[in-house]
């Protein structure tokens, strides 16, 4: 028989309330660095105080990637109640956080423990372990759950505009080249994440016409 599977992810991911609880679904928290203080993300600051924040502050914070002993930390007592593990972090085209969830498995037997890269974020990376979660809730194996986890993935795609691209810019998350021609005439950008990075899609005059093509799309 096989084992149970647990599912990990980050703080970062969007998730429809009740999800976590009825998923068994457990995040690793990144670090938000504001103003030479950090805060464990959805622990010291939550979504709504971040935001709150945001809409006043003169400076942008920046984020860093859970450490290795993080994710340890989660793994081990899964691990030592039998659980098999299935980690999904956000892209890892956009962060650190993939890399020290591996690092992380790799310190543990062989087979145990599986870390994704399913290359997206948010709602997209919600959708995404909701149905893995289904999966694993009603008896799903580890490698049954890989599957579902990558054929769920391949049919997710994400579409999103900004009013600017400039915070995008100074967090490193598109290069300046592709911001420029996102605002250039005040033309608003229509972006998707595409093989785990944000792209330009393309422009449109107004809001109002981003939110209209969003739809369509």
């Amino acid at each position: 028989m096989a084992n149970k599977v647990a599912i990990i992810t980050d703080s970062t991911v969007n998730l429809p309330e009740g999800a976590m609880e009825e998923y068994n679904i457990q995040t690793v928290p990144l670090i938000i660095h504001w103003d030479d203080k950090s805060y464990i993300d959805q622990v010291e600051l939550t979504t709504k105080e971040f935001y709150e924040r945001l809409a006043n502050s003169k400076t942008l914070p920046s984020t860093s990637q859970p450490s290795i002993s993080a994710f340890v930390e989660v793994y081990q007592p899964l691990i030592d109640q039998g659980y098999d593990i299935i980690t999904m972090p956000l892209s890892a085209g956009i962060s650190g956080t993939y890399l020290s969830a591996s690092a992380a498995a790799g310190q543990f037997p062989i087979g145990r423990i599986e870390v994704l890269d399913t290359k997206s974020v948010s709602v997209g990376l919600g959708m995404i372990l909701v149905k893995v979660g289904r999966a694993a809730k009603a008896g799903a194996s580890l490698q049954e759950c890989r599957e579902i986890a990558l054929e769920t993935a391949s049919r997710v795609h994400i579409y999103f505009s900004v009013e600017t691209l400039e915070n995008l810019r100074k967090g490193g998350r598109i290069n300046s080249a592709a911001a420029f021609l996102g605002t250039a005439l005040d033309m608003k950008p229509i972006l998707e994440f595409r093989g785990g990075l944000i792209e330009a899609k393309e422009r449109v005059r107004t809001s109002k016409k981003a939110h209209a093509r969003l739809i369509e799309l």
